[in-house]
């Protein structure tokens, strides 16, 4: 019902406001998407502004300022409202009606958009409208649209769709949201505005159509006639108003679906060109509104839920009129679906809750058990309920359907599907119980129906870690193996687990019992012939458990019984033979009882072994060994004694022995007894006595001998006669040869070295020292562990007497048993060293061209020798006699002399004639003296060498000049005052009576007196150098 329609217009001063043309609301090219993003967005919830107040207050007074004021409102009174701008960024409208079948009483489907222009007055800029609830009686559909110019009557038409409507951005038509054609809905409203006079006298009227026909074309009930006075308005002012300009503050913003502000404009222009104007003209802003109570009150079926908003303009007031232009839109009226909160699958007995709830303003949620549900036919109970409780006592899923209802318009959402999911729990585990004797594992199993379900096992029936394979656990979960678990009954628990679900079956318990174990007493029947074995321990006779011996002199059968303990009775016994042959028969009685029969000498062993087994009723088992071992009247035959011998070798004794400990075998009179030797050995000595069988033996020469022991029964019995032998290995004696002396040496400073040679069989060689004459000759021996040695004996303390070494080889036996050592011995001999000679220098006299040498004290036997280094002829040798004096003669001067010793094989170190510094310098440590005529002799020489030194005090540096009266090698030598020798500054050939020089550059270190000595040959001159620091 069109409450009011405010047709007359008052010009509007209005602000330049900013345009985007990305944000404009754009008709063209429109799909199905943007329609429903727009329709959400277009609900217009503004972030710039906050009403405190819920009464919405319009005027219809033809002024767009309460327009301004409401489009921001966020007041939960605001139903929907929406705002259209019909230009797009060109300035262009592209939205406007085409073709005939373009009429509000045809089907919609007929309805064509296009972009040709339409005429300026029947052109939309803006349109917008409002749903506004104050109160059950307060109701009122607003609206509001614009033309371009103001030329003749305005003819206005306003659309509202129950069901969605779009627009084809491909083919122009218009559709329904699934793609179809669009047809009117029963419901759909559609109000016709007239302006005529100029734009002051508005004619309203309100349609509904009620039917719609195959064809989709629709019938209209009018509500022209049963509204009532002041149900219907319309104006335009025409006087500018002042105090509402403030409100016209744009651009403003919306919120898209995406919840993003989208900028949308306001703005008027009257030229194709869209120039933007700053007021409205007279007569082009029209407004108006429906009162929907009393359309209520007219038609109580009347449906407001409304989805989109056209506004029209038409060529005339008639509902057959054709349109002209268009403004489309969202007009969201219905609540907007749900929010229900995605829940995950439960467990059988788990707690599960739905919810869903309702955006503000959008209605009470309601509850529906299937989708296609009436708007009332919900759960009645969970009305208004955001959480609802899903039975989980059994599996399955429950579904509801959710809407959003506003009751007040009768409006609802589209239903949403909350659905909980009950998953059944796993069965509980079938197992496998394990009853096991002490000592073997227990192993339990466990298996889980159904498919995707795994096995946890626990030692509690609820809570608790979960064992792992740490624990005996398999990889696969099915087996549980324990080791080591005491007697009795040990509970685990184990359930199914499903990783998909995480559902837990109940827990199965399994359990694994331990039986304790039985025993077993094997026993032999003692008899005159079965007796219990003995042995001897610490000269004590003692007894071997469940060990016998059988006589087989007296009998040939031995009775074994078995009994047992503890465990579960009943028991049952099984006996086996452990070490069968063909000498004996065993027999099991099966009660525990068995018989043991020996049969034959041959192949017979020295024991033998039973095993009986017991098996209680658990099927535990206990074993026991009973050994019998058959005899001629004492232990089979045994001869204990040395295996190996050495050659030559007695008192060696071989006794009859028993085999197990080695105890001699005391006689029997039953039997005889003979000891017999072949080989490399005698008997020397033989034993019977009641306590011991033995025999002494002597061994021979390598080889082997064989002793044998045999025994004769002497009373017929099972076994006659029987032997013992032993074969004993007669190894040979060591022998050890050290060789000859080597060669006595003479006395070497840096010690001598001897290379004795030996030999030896049958062992391993090692020398040591034996003994040595002298203390201070120190041996040292390599290679000590072969026949062929080094030795070196060097002299402690300076000594230079010698004396004898006497090395010892032994060589030890490799033999096990050792057979001893062989030694022998060896002489290392050295000489003492022979004393340097001492000689008298026989000056000649001044017409004499040689001198002589007379060797002082010369020793009997010896022989000296001379020899003059810068002279190669003279070489002389005498051999001193023992009578008078020992004297060399004709030996040039100035080429020097050296004078030896030789005893024997050794010659002293020579005796040489200017041998050093201090020799040169005085006379005091020669052996060799001066002799002097007897006569004042004055004697000049002349130099055999001449030595320059200039400066002589020197400071840095010295220059020498040298010349010799011989030819030779020459040094030039530098010694310090202590002699120590500090530099040779010269060192090569010198040519006789051929001066020449070399000079020095004296360190710092050396800058102090000095002593140089020239040498060529045996000529040598000496001087002081003075230094000055």
């Amino acid at each position: 019902m069109v409450t009011a329609l405010y047709c007359p217009f008052k010009p509007i001063i209005m602000k330049e406001f900013l345009t985007n043309s990305e944000t404009r609301f754009k008709r063209k090219n429109k799909n199905k998407k943007f329609l429903l993003t727009f329709a959400l967005s277009l609900q217009l919830i503004l972030l710039s502004f906050s009403s405190l107040a819920q009464t919405v207050t319009f005027n219809i007074d033809g002024d767009p300022a309460d327009w301004f004021t409401n489009l921001r409102n966020s007041s939960p009174n605001i139903i929907a409202k929406t705002f259209q701008h019909d230009l797009n960024a060109a300035g262009v409208d592209v939205s406007i009606f085409t073709g005939g079948g373009s009429k509000d009483d045809l089907p919609m489907s007929g309805w064509l958009s296009g972009g040709n222009s339409t005429p300026p007055k029947d052109d939309i800029l803006n349109a917008g409208s409002m749903l506004v609830i104050n109160s059950s009686t307060d109701k009122k559909l607003l609206f509001f649209g614009d033309r371009r110019s103001v030329s003749g009557s305005a003819q206005i038409g306003l659309w509202f769709f129950l069901s969605p409507v779009r627009i084809n951005p491909t083919t122009n038509k218009f559709e329904n949201e699934n793609g179809g054609a669009a047809v009117h809905t029963v419901g759909d409203l559609l109000v016709l505005c007239e302006f005529t006079n100029g734009g002051v006298q508005a004619d309203v009227d309100v349609y509904k159509v009620v039917s719609v026909s195959a064809t989709g074309v629709p019938t209209f009930q009018s509500f022209l006639n049963t509204l009532g006075t002041g149900k219907t308005n319309a104006v335009a002012v025409t006087a500018p108003n002042s105090t509402e300009l403030s409100a016209a503050d744009w651009p403003f913003f919306i919120l898209n679906a995406q919840g993003n502000p989208v900028r949308t404009d306001w703005y008027y222009s009257t030229d194709s060109k869209g120039t933007i104007l700053t007021q409205y003209p007279d007569n082009a802003f029209y407004e108006g509104y429906v009162d929907l109570a009393a359309m209520e009150a007219a038609d109580p079926t009347a449906n407001f839920c409304f989805t989109n908003f056209l506004m029209e303009t038409r060529a005339s007031h008639e509902i057959s009129a054709t349109l002209k232009d268009m403004v489309f839109g969202s007009f969201e009226v219905a609540p907007g679906t749900p929010t229900v909160d995605p829940v995950s699958p439960v467990c059988v007995g788990g707690t599960l809750n739905l919810t869903a709830t309702c955006a503000s303003g959008s209605g009470q949620v309601r509850w529906y058990e299937t989708e296609g549900a009436g708007i009332d036919d919900d759960i009645i109970s969970l009305r208004g309920s955001t959480s609802v409780a899903v039975n989980t006592a059994t599996a399955g899923t429950t579904t509801y359907w959710v809407a959003c209802v506003r009751a007040d318009l009768g409006c609802t959402s589209d239903k949403v599907k909350a659905e909980g999911i009950v998953n059944d729990n796993p069965a509980a585990p079938s197992v496998t119980n394990d009853d096991e004797c002490f000592g073997v594992d227990i192993v339990l199993g466990a298996s889980c129906s159904g498919t995707g379900n795994t096995l946890r096992w626990f030692t509690q029936p609820s809570g608790g870690t979960a064992l792992t394979t740490s624990d005996g656990l398999s990889a696969d979960g099915t087996t549980l193996t324990k080791s080591g678990l005491a007697v009795g009954v040990h509970t685990f628990y184990v359930e199914c687990y499903n990783a998909t679900t995480g559902c837990v079956s109940p827990r199965s318990t399994v359990t694994g019992t331990v039986h304790d174990l039985p025993e077993v007493d094997g026993l032999a029947t003692l008899s005159a012939a079965v007796t219990v074995y003995k042995i001897i321990v610490g000269g004590q006779e003692v007894e071997v458990d469940d060990s016998y011996n059988l006589n087989l002199n007296k009998n040939n059968v031995a009775n074994l019984t078995a009994s047992g303990t503890t465990g579960t009775t009943p028991y049952s016994y099984v006996w086996v033979e452990l070490d069968p042959d063909n000498a004996t028969t065993f027999l099991d009685g099966g009660d525990g009882t068995a018989v043991f029969t020996v049969t034959s000498l041959t192949g017979l062993g020295t024991s033998y072994r039973f095993q009986v087994t017991l098996t209680d009723a658990e099927g535990c088992t206990a074993t026991d060994i009973v050994t019998i071992r058959p005899t001629s009247a004492e232990q089979t035959c045994n001869i204990t004694g040395p295996g190996t011998a050495c050659e030559n070798r007695t008192g060696l004794k071989y006794v009859y022995s028993d085999p197990n400990d080695g105890l001699p075998i005391p006689e029997n009179t039953d039997f005889t007894y003979d000891w017999t030797i072949t080989g490399n050995g005698t008997i020397t000595n033989e034993v019977v006595t009641g306590s011991e069988i033995s025999a002494t033996v002597t061994a021979g020469a390598p080889g082997s001998f064989e002793v044998k022991l045999t025994i004769t029964n002497k009373a017929p019995g099972i076994i006659p006669e029987k032997f013992c032998t032993k074969t004993v290995t007669v190894n040979p004696d060591p022998t050890a040869d050290a060789g000859t002396d080597p060669a006595a040496q003479c006395w070497i400073s840096t010690g001598n070295t001897f290379s004795p040679s030996g030999s030896g069989t049958n062992g391993t060689p090692s020398w040591s020292v034996d003994s040595k004459t002298n203390p201070d000759l120190n041996v040292a021996i390599q290679n000590g562990g072969t026949y062929s040695p080094t030795v070196l004996i060097t002299h402690l303390n300076g000594s230079t007497s010698g004396g004898t070494v006497t090395l010892k080889l032994t060589v030890t036996s490799t033999f096990d048993p050792s057979c001893g050592t062989d030694v022998d011995y060896v002489d290392l001999v050295i000489n003492a060293q022979v004393a340097g000679p001492s000689v008298t220098y026989n000056a000649p006299d001044c017409d004499e061209p040689t001198f002589s040498l007379t060797i002082n004290s010369p020793v009997q036997g010896t022989s000296y020798r001379v020899t003059q280094p810068g002279n190669a002829a003279y070489d002389q040798t005498q051999v001193y006699g023992g009578v008078g004096t020992l004297e060399f003669t004709g030996l040039m001067p100035g080429a020097g002399y050296s004078v030896s010793a030789t005893v024997g094989l050794c010659t002293s170190a020579p005796e040489e004639c200017a041998s050093g510094l201090n020799t040169l310098l005085n006379n005091e440590n020669r052996s060799t003296t001066l002799a002097r005529s007897p006569d004042d002799i004055k004697i000049k020489l002349e130099a055999a060498n001449k030595v320059n030194a200039a400066p002589n005090p020197f400071t840095d540096r010295i220059r020498f000049t040298l010349e010799s009266a011989i030819s030779g090698k020459g040094t030039l030598e530098l010694y310090n005052m202590l002699g120590q020798k500090v530099q040779t500054v010269f060192e090569g050939y010198v040519e006789a009576g051929r001066p020449f020089t070399r000079e020095y550059a004296v360190p710092q270190s050396q800058r102090t007196s000095l002593v140089y000595v020239f040498t060529v040959g045996g000529l040598r001159t000496s001087g002081k150098l003075i230094g000055m620091k």
